[in-house]
């Protein structure tokens, strides 16, 4: 096939084998409606396994890879083509990963859309970004492959917060798939996502600055749509279409890969994935069992981090709460030091006090009673390598004393020994509680604190970074259901609501365990609904949590004005008149509350 692609309109489609002519005529196979383009420009055919392109004696030249073009030329790989003043790309495509509707037969008029598309110049560059957009993703297989791809870095790149797609199932809306910040308006109320599927939604949230832009999407006969979030200066007056089309296919792409028994993902070796060329959001280490989602900006801006400081092999000191993460952080600065020797993670308060330092330094042979052999500790184990102190407050005050003298002379002193051995070994230490209160009650020495520190991490719990919650939680529920070969189809909008509420005490290892519970609950229809989440998720509120003063019950009210009239302006298909009338108020009314609300 020939891939075509229009960059004025970003508008991409799909030419079988076959013997094409295109011009500004309605005689021709490809009909470009543009002046500047003669009535019978150019021809393009197949012939023994190659596409050629030849001009056929145009008015104003056809530019092949910004050169004239005076003789038929191979289409070898992506090539610039311009007629006239209309320029696109053809490529020659032999990918299975085309959707049907995207295969388009002659006579074809082909939608060149406007040469400016009203955008900035910085927009202009996005048009170029967006080229390979189509690209990343037509070999997407799970959803796990759009944390694999460039597509997060790029929507970052485009103002693009959240991207999310919704299907409209038999009894409610199912969220199939979401990533970044979500829109609480859209997704809080079925009524208001009901109304998604029939007309494009722009919701503006004015104190967070926050702009939903929602779109429906008719394929298979199943009614889609998806929705963007951006900073509310972008985009004011909609999507470009280069952006819609390619979210369009990207929106069908995943339906149609929730719609897959689900299957599990491929494992990708480290040259697979790269490490040493790019960045990933989704990687998979040796020193970990289930490989690690970087669904957020925040989580990306920690790896790049990570990245910076793995190298310079000096101490770090990570905190956070229980559940957040923080081994996982340490195996990354270990991968991303390029260190030889293993990774050995420590749990400190887990070693019985008087087992703590010939765990750690290992003894001689005869060195106490039963010592029948030498026996390394963790540090000789782990030479060349690095070793995690997780809570390394809990170890008793001596043997911070000689933690701190091998960091100092780099020799350990195993039990029973009286020549020291050398080690090299990176030291990266943790704790839930804050460094400066450990110091402060003196269950942590601060000259140890201080040789340990060159580089201080703190990692937020989750309840500061929900829009992380439902790519992890669909992250971690697909591969328990993977396992059970069972299919993911969705989540219900009350579902949606009630785990971006919950405050997660657990972090990331709290969520995980309950994915994998509902993984072992969920029955065939591949739906997680409401009443399949733990007793806590669903008796929470955060009504119990914040205290009511008068800008809460503010709030409160134009949250429930807000979804009245979103949900009435869908029943009524838009009709503002009609609208008001349902809600009791006047045509001008109703404007002033739309425009307060940021309703558009």
């Amino acid at each position: 096939m020939l891939r075509v692609h229009l960059l004025n309109s970003g508008t991409t489609l799909f030419l079988r084998a076959g013997d094409y002519h295109w011009g500004r005529s309605g005689e021709n196979d490809i009909i470009i409606p543009d002046d500047t383009v003669s009535r019978h420009h150019v021809r393009t055919w197949y012939d023994e396994d190659q596409w050629w392109i030849q001009d056929l004696g145009s008015t104003n030249g056809t530019f092949f890879n910004g050169e004239l073009l005076d003789a038929p030329a191979p289409l070898d790989h992506e090539a610039s083509i311009q007629t006239g003043k209309v320029p696109f790309t053809l490529t020659p495509w032999d990918k299975d990963d085309v959707l049907p509707d995207q295969i388009r037969k002659p006579p074809l008029k082909l939608d060149l859309g406007e040469s400016t598309h009203n955008v900035r110049e910085d927009e202009r560059e996005q048009i170029q970004t967006g080229r390979a957009f189509f690209d990343l993703f037509m070999a997407m297989e799970s959803t796990g492959d759009f944390y694999r791809s460039d597509l997060p870095d790029l929507f970052d790149k485009m103002g693009i917060q959240g991207f999310g797609v919704i299907v409209r199932g038999k009894s409610e809306p199912l969220l199939l798939f979401a990533h970044g910040r979500n829109p609480e308006n859209l997704l809080a109320d079925s009524n208001h996502m009901k109304g998604a599927f029939l007309n494009s939604l722009m919701v503006s949230d004015k104190e967070s600055g926050v702009r939903c832009l929602s779109s429906p999407v008719l394929f298979q006969h199943q009614q889609l749509c998806y929705y963007v979030t951006v900073i509310n200066g972008n985009y004011k007056e909609g999507l470009p279409p280069f952006i819609h089309t390619r979210l369009t296919h990207l929106a069908k792409l995943i339906y149609l890969i929730n719609r897959k028994p689900a299957h599990k993902k491929r494992i990708r070796s480290e040259e697979d994935l790269g490490f040493d060329d790019e960045e990933h959001s989704l990687l998979e280490l040796p020193q970990l069992k289930t490989p690690i989602l970087f669904s957020s900006q925040h989580a990306r801006k920690l790896l790049q981090t990570i990245m910076r400081l793995a190298p310079d092999n000096s101490g770090v000191i990570l905190e956070g709460e229980t559940g957040v993460g923080k081994e996982i952080v340490a195996a990354l600065i270990h991968h991303y030091s390029r260190r030889q020797g293993p990774f050995l993670p420590i749990m400190t308060s887990s070693l019985p006090e008087h087992l703590v330092e010939n765990e750690l330094f290992g003894h001689q042979k005869g060195a106490y009673s039963g010592a029948t052999s030498r026996e390394k500790g963790k540090f000789a184990t782990a030479d060349g390598g690095t070793v995690f102190l997780d809570e390394v407050a809990d170890m008793p005050a001596p043997i911070q004393a000689k933690l701190l003298r091998v960091l100092e002379s780099g020799e350990v002193f195993p039990i029973g020994a009286h020549t020291p051995e050398k080690v090299d070994v990176r030291v990266i230490a943790a704790s839930n509680i804050p460094f400066s209160e450990l110091i402060e009650s003196k269950r942590l020495r601060r000259d140890l604190y201080f040789r340990l520190k060159t580089f201080n991490l703190v990692i937020q719990p989750l309840r500061q970074r929900r829009e992380e919650v439902l790519p992890l939680f669909e992250f971690f529920l697909c591969r328990k259901l993977a396992k059970r070969k069972k299919p993911f189809r969705g989540i219900s909008p009350k579902a949606v609501r009630l785990l971006l509420e919950y405050p997660w005490p657990g972090n990331v290892r709290e969520l995980k365990n309950e994915a994998d519970r509902v993984g072992l609950l969920m029955k065939n229809a591949g739906v997680v609904h409401a009443d399949m989440l733990n007793d806590d998720i669903r008796d929470h509120s955060l009504e119990h949590t914040v205290a009511m003063d008068e800008n809460d019950i503010k709030g409160k009210v134009d949250q429930l004005e807000l979804r009245m009239i979103t949900r009435v302006l869908a029943e009524t298909g838009g009709n503002r008149t009609r609208a008001a009338q349902k809600l009791g108020l006047s045509r001008k009314g109703l404007f002033k509350k739309m425009t307060r609300l940021g309703i558009e």
